[in-house]
């Protein structure tokens, strides 16, 4: 009966989650941008997830799952660009940051701006993308 106990209690530790947590967000806003991207291109809803929220912090935390993923699934869509580069950053209001990204897809290029927000922990989160910019960039208008 003890030996029992003793597998029950190894079985319970090995499924406890262990003292660290992970890290969401970004160290700064070029940061999160950039992982935001990478995640879209790789269809990562994961990693996209950590880096897009609010000031609040990670999307994981302030929205129910299946309406986060469909929204994810709409901007993985949505970010087609065949190349894209860093154009400028400027101050947003309550400390967020605009960064502007210059995208380009079949020879075209248009400016896409991304807003960051810093979060809990002074991490930064995508917390707005310019859709309809988006939009026109995989149209191809």
């Amino acid at each position: 009966m003890i030996r029992y106990i003793v597998v029950a209690c190894i079985l319970l530790s090995a499924c406890r989650p262990s003292g660290s947590t992970q890290v969401m967000g970004a160290s700064s806003p070029e940061a999160a941008v950039n992982a935001f991207m990478t995640a879209a291109k790789a269809q990562d809803l994961q990693a996209m997830s950590e880096v897009w929220g609010s000031a609040r912090g990670s999307v994981r935390e302030t929205m129910e799952r299946t309406e986060m993923e469909r929204r994810q699934l709409v901007l993985i869509s949505l970010l087609c660009q065949e190349g894209s580069s860093l154009a400028g950053s400027t101050p947003g209001t309550d400390g967020r940051r605009m960064l502007r990204v210059e995208m380009t897809r079949s020879g075209r290029t248009v400016p896409v701006v991304f807003t960051t927000v810093r979060g809990p922990g002074d991490r930064w989160f995508v917390e707005d993308v310019e859709v309809l910019r988006l939009q026109e960039l995989c149209a191809g208008r």
